[in-house]
């Protein structure tokens, strides 16, 4: 039925209102099946999707599975070798160097995510330009949770990839006849929340002692807490950790995370009591989120550069020339000049490809020219 016009309305080109109205009809989903004795609950559908997120953030966060086929893709973890952290001269590459997965920056943010963003950006690596699994996910739209829907044989790999990603649930991806869509699933394709019934593991209390107590027995939840949080202690079912500087701050140097990251999870995960409180009381959290703001701010002031720094020179003649050159080429940072001692000179440089080579073969030649050892 065609609507009449109204002021700040859009009207759709009519090619393209027509090919679009082929394509929704084309991807209605077939009719869902009736229960039965094998039909999951659905406390076991909300599981099933927890458990495999919690899956995928372990291996985002400490890279133990190899995570070839999506972690990698996505950039949730990179390929690093033992010399990259070392402090030796062409460190990072090196052919003798053990290679491992680490998590990447864009992993540490990756964690922190509501599940159904973590789920998204997944989906977006996992489909690529794969028409087959694009109108799968668009039928899935169509799709209620919990239902059956019937599974052949031509959607069973797919499915089967699906039910790891835990966006649909099958009891058996090899024989089973049916699939059942997820909560996951729904707030994909909507872009929305997960509904109450599959909120993840943990609930979070934030004191202002700057004390967190997390109640949760999922180990994705120690590997996520340990990137920001110094546990204290571990316990069958629940974590006592603090919020330090040190931590807070190697976790946005290190794993690019924000403090407005860690205050949305810590948030976003607070225990139900603790929502329940007065809004006095829940504002006591906010010093804490201050003080993870005002750490952050703190390296902000400066900015860390590669340098070279140069000392111990043989006259004050030498010195001059290296401040003077390396004001003309750019490279200089620092120097201060002890005019009762050339040793005690001292000269920092912008550090590039050819900067030290350069200012060694120059202080050599002076030295040579000048009769220096």
């Amino acid at each position: 039925e065609e609507l009449p016009e109204r002021r700040g309305m859009l009207r759709l080109n009519a090619s393209f209102r027509e090919q679009l109205g082929l394509l929704l009809r084309g991807l209605q989903p077939p009719a869902a099946k009736p229960p039965n004795r094998h039909t999951p609950s659905a406390e076991e559908l909300d599981r099933h999707a927890a458990d495999r997120r919690a899956a995928r953030a372990v291996e985002a966060a400490d890279g133990y599975n190899l995570p070839e086929e999506v972690l990698y893709p996505a950039g949730l973890v990179e390929v690093r070798t033992l010399t990259d952290d070392s402090d030796d001269e062409g460190g990072g590459g090196g052919d003798g160097g053990q290679p491992y997965w680490a998590m990447s920056q864009r992993g540490a943010a990756f964690v922190l995510e509501e599940l159904s963003a973590q789920a998204w950006h997944i989906l977006q690596v996992y489909i690529g330009d794969d028409e087959r699994k694009l109108e799968f996910l668009l039928e899935l739209a169509h799709m209620h949770f919990g239902r059956a829907y019937p599974l052949d044989d031509a959607q069973r790999g797919l499915i089967g990839e699906l039910h790891h990603l835990g966006i649909v649930h099958v009891r058996d991806p090899a024989k089973s006849k049916a699939f059942y869509p997820t909560r996951l699933a729904a707030a994909i394709v909507s872009a929305g929340d997960l509904s109450p019934g599959a909120q993840v593991q943990g609930r979070t209390i934030v004191e202002s002692n700057l004390r967190v107590y997390v109640y949760t027995q999922s180990r994705a939840w120690v590997e996520i807490l340990r990137l920001f949080l110094r546990l204290r202690t571990l316990l069958p079912n629940a974590i006592v950790a603090s919020i330090t500087r040190e931590r807070v701050q190697n976790a946005i140097r290190e794993h690019g995370l924000t403090a407005d990251s860690i205050i949305n999870f810590l948030s976003r995960s607070a225990h139900e009591q603790v929502k329940a409180c007065p809004s006095d009381e829940r504002d006591k959290a906010q010093t804490v989120y201050d003080q993870i703001r005002l750490w952050e701010r703190e390296l902000e002031r400066y900015t860390a550069k590669p340098a070279y720094y140069l000392y111990d020179f043989e006259t004050h003649d030498l010195f001059d020339l290296e401040v003077a050159h390396a004001k003309a080429t750019g490279t200089h940072m620092w120097h201060r000049r002890d005019a009762a001692n050339s040793r005690s000179c001292k000269l920092v440089l912008l550090e590039s490809e050819q900067t030290f080579a350069e200012t060694r073969a120059r202080i050599k030649a002076y030295k040579q020219s000048h009769g220096l050892s």
